[in-house]
């Protein structure tokens, strides 16, 4: 599910007076019954709930003192028309749209273009948000993972058809080779970062392609990231070890600070998916595009095993064609298609699909 979409006037309002609340108090918490937020959840024991501090903060509608639950949201999906956040949404995602109401209320026109930036560690980042964005329409973050040799610099055969969807695009150099690290990890928060700070976030899909099908999964198992709703994978690294055991032990020992093999265990404990027991995965759905011709990075050793420990949590498609990232493992229709199925409609902003 799509979080709430601050279309109706009176929803927009009663976040924008939440948030003027909060940016005047000093216990960093408002509560407030506003009649104009009632009278449309219909329920009249919900308050808007917002924290934080100067209106950007998280804001949600909720019993007060109670968690987000199944009967709320099935109720105010009726009153709001379909369009309510999951249960599962995390702070991150719903201060980005506490933030959006803010730029809406003060008439502050959205981001647009490409954003970049230099993190805190030294990384290379990129935020790309569509034309036509409004922070009136929550939109998803695809946060792209790259592979060995590669940047922040994402496939064209990606980037066209995910701006022209309405998706926003983010990605970090990620440390190089760094193969799903602890550094590499923190690189992909800090993408994620920067989006909930500047756009109305839905939720994030991550995409990695190779070594970053490593990153991607770890992120996820490892609970890194905010309301990932998907993970979509291209000739994806799996198996740690199986790269560590066939020509990538030097890149894995610098990426994990190995002096020698003898610490691989202890020093890359918790960092390979393979080994992950399945409820780390979260029951977010799973989207492989790989093919059994890839002798770089085999399926069977890899994909497959993934889909193994997941069973039907895996989409996974075997393409039967030779060779390791060929232009067939780079399609942007499926990635859209894929994106749409895990929000469960369209994908954000007006004249998206």
């Amino acid at each position: 599910m799509a979080p709430v979409v601050a279309e109706s006037p009176a929803l927009i309002d009663a976040a924008a007076a939440a948030a003027s609340a909060l940016a005047q108090s000093d216990v960093g918490l408002v509560r407030t019954t506003d009649e104009r937020l009632l009278r449309l959840a219909s329920i009249s024991d919900y308050s808007l709930v917002v924290t934080g501090r100067d209106g950007a903060g998280v804001f949600g509608v909720r019993r007060s003192g109670e968690p987000f639950d199944a009967e709320m949201m099935s109720r105010l999906r009726v009153a709001l028309g379909g369009s309510v956040s999951s249960p599962a949404a995390s702070p991150a995602v719903l201060r980005s749209l506490g933030r959006a109401s803010g730029r809406l209320a003060s008439g502050v026109d959205p981001v647009a273009g490409l954003l970049q930036w230099t993190s805190a560690s030294g990384q290379a980042s990129r935020l790309r948000v569509p034309s036509g964005y409004s922070d009136v329409e929550p939109a998803p973050l695809v946060v792209w993972c790259h592979g060995v040799g590669n940047s922040a610099a994402t496939p064209g055969a990606y980037t066209d058809p995910l701006s022209t969807a309405g998706a926003l695009l983010g990605s970090s150099h990620m440390h190089g080779d760094s193969y799903g690290n602890a550094a590499s990890l923190n690189d992909l928060y800090d993408v994620v970062a920067h989006a909930v700070a500047n756009a109305a976030i839905s939720g994030v899909v991550l995409v990695g392609n190779s070594m970053g099908g490593v990153a991607a999964l770890n992120a996820l198992t490892r609970n890194v990231l905010p309301s990932i709703i998907g993970v979509y994978l291209t000739d994806p690294v799996v198996s740690l070890r199986q790269r560590y055991d066939n020509g990538r032990a030097a890149e894995i020992n610098a990426a994990f600070d190995l002096a020698n093999a003898s610490e691989y265990a202890a020093k890359t404990a918790g960092f390979d998916p393979a080994l992950a027991g399945a409820s780390a995965f979260a029951g977010v759905p799973i989207r492989v595009l790989a093919s059994s011709g890839d002798t770089s990075v085999p399926l069977i050793s890899h994909g497959a095993v993934l889909q193994e420990k997941l069973g039907g949590q895996v989409e996974l498609t075997d393409l039967g064609t030779a060779g390791h990232n060929t232009p067939d493992r780079f399609d942007g229709a499926d990635l859209v298609s894929f994106i749409r199925r895990c929000v469960g409609g369209s994908i954000g902003m007006p004249g998206g699909i």
